[in-house]
């Protein structure tokens, strides 16, 4: 998947890093259109409240990216699982059980594991993996890294709700949004 790197990359979230402290292990990072489309789900499908962030950081062009299909869970027992029969890391499936059972956890110490999956994938050589997205942004590339320390943060501005409303009219069309809709919005 050799793909050019952009310059910035863009993560979305309800929730800033307090004061002094890092982003996550494996933060996911994308265009501005999939960080845009990642706030618009959280508000309108998992009602997020608070304020929309739209952070920005370039990131080292000599990363060594894992490339794997668009893991779309933030659980790293979940990433194990897809990658148990990738013979680079496991030579049979029963060689990925304890680092399975390491990893299983609830999403409150997901850093904790998070970080633990980071040293994993760092000790055969990768800085984290890429994916092309086929939930947020579809068809771009993302990423997450296992070591935050590589990204240089730009900015972080507060994203309005009339942005998560155009792109909620752009997207509403898909399957995630057939059942629930977005009630969410304020009047115009």
């Amino acid at each position: 998947m050799a793909q050019l790197i952009p310059q910035t990359w863009y993560h979305g979230t309800f929730t800033l890093p307090q004061e002094g402290q890092q982003w996550h292990p494996f933060t996911h990072l994308g265009t501005r259109e999939a960080a845009i489309e990642v706030l618009t789900d959280r508000y309108c499908l998992d009602g997020a409240t608070g304020q929309p962030h739209l952070a920005s950081f370039t990131v080292p062009k000599d990363l060594n990216l894992l490339d794997v299909a668009d893991f779309d869970s933030p659980d790293p027992a979940v990433w194990i699982r897809r990658l148990r029969s990738d013979k680079r890391f496991f030579s049979s499936w029963d060689r990925a059980i304890p680092l399975y059972r390491q990893l299983k956890g609830n999403p409150k110490d997901r850093p904790a594991r998070l970080a633990v999956f980071g040293t994993w994938l760092k000790g055969f050589g990768y800085d984290g993996f890429q994916y092309i997205n086929t939930h947020e942004g579809d068809g771009a590339l993302s990423m997450a890294l296992a070591d935050l320390t590589r990204l240089r943060p730009l900015a972080t501005e507060v994203v309005d709700l009339s942005e998560l409303r155009r792109c909620y009219e752009g997207i509403r069309h898909k399957p995630k949004y057939r059942t629930w809709g977005c009630a969410g919005f304020p009047p115009r």
